[in-house]
Formats: structure tokens, C-alpha cells, sequence
């Protein structure tokens, strides 16, 4: 085969398996909204990170925070949930120390401006 035969089936076959990943996370992460959503509001405050992983039903680990974290992220661009960050926070310990809470309709009212 040519070269350029060959870069097309690449190409084709990146398209396709990240087409899978893709449909693979967007089905997880619309699995795990609805239960973030719901731990939050019994939280009735600030959750971290890894107590968001626990309360879910998944075992606290790095590749569990990061499932958690993509289903999160829309969730926060959004405006749903707010994402404070610890300013003492260092590198090690960044997701530890990570918050999330839900946005109060008074909060969404007040940044309007």
C-alpha cells in the first residue's frame, strides 16, 4: 500500500475509536449527574472531592476522581455547581482539597450584573 492509503485508514480508524470514547464518557458522565446533583443537595454545603467520590458509591481512588471529574466539569461550566479551589493547596494535594457545592438561585442572581 501507499503511504497515502495508509494515513487514511489511520486517520479513519482514530475517527472512529474516538468517536467510542467519546459516546463512553458522555454516557457516564450522564449517569453520574443526576447522583452528584442528589448527594450535593443532602450535603446542604460544601463537599470535597474525594467525600463526593465516597457519597456516589465508588471507591476513592485516582481513576474514580477523574470519572467524577468529567462528570463534574459540564455540571460547572453551567453554572450548576461551584468548584472552589484551596489557595494552600499544592500539587499533591490539589484534588484533595478541591470543593464543590450547588449554586443557589439568589448566587446565580447576584453575578448577573
Amino acid at each position: 500500500m501507499d503511504p497515502i492509503t495508509i494515513k487514511i485508514i489511520h486517520f479513519i480508524w482514530e475517527l472512529i475509536i474516538h468517536k467510542m470514547v467519546y459516546r463512553l464518557v458522555d454516557r457516564r458522565r450522564q449517569k453520574f449527574e443526576p447522583l452528584i446533583r442528589q448527594e450535593l443537595e443532602t450535603a446542604r454545603g460544601v463537599l470535597t472531592l474525594p467525600e463526593l467520590v465516597k457519597r456516589i458509591g465508588l471507591k476513592d481512588s485516582f481513576y474514580n476522581r477523574g470519572i467524577v471529574l468529567e462528570a463534574v466539569a459540564p455540571m460547572v461550566s453551567r453554572g450548576e455547581v461551584i468548584e472552589t479551589d484551596n489557595p494552600n493547596a499544592t500539587i499533591t494535594n490539589r484534588l484533595n482539597l478541591r470543593k464543590y457545592r450547588l449554586t443557589t438561585r439568589t448566587y446565580k442572581n447576584d453575578n448577573k450584573n
